[in-house]
């Protein structure tokens, strides 16, 4: 059984920061919030600036897992 809530504790934040990270460059997108190029960046085309918002969103729904759980993963 502990297997599965560690299991089910990393498989989470993976879920919604996968399913976030399209979600967050289509808002990007439609907003026009991108990284600019320029000759001192390594990156050649537009790039996200909201890229570690889909980072975070899965920690902190791990965070708030453990918490509802009073950080038992037993």
């Amino acid at each position: 059984m502990q297997k599965l809530w560690i299991i089910f504790l990393f498989l989470v934040p993976f879920l919604v920061s996968i399913v976030s990270m399209p979600l967050i460059v289509r808002f990007s997108k439609k907003n026009r919030l991108f990284d600019a190029t320029a000759d001192r960046k390594n990156h050649k085309g537009e790039i996200s600036r909201l890229g570690g918002l889909g980072i975070f969103l899965g920690f902190f729904f791990a965070f708030i897992y453990l918490i509802v759980f009073n950080f038992n993963v037993q």
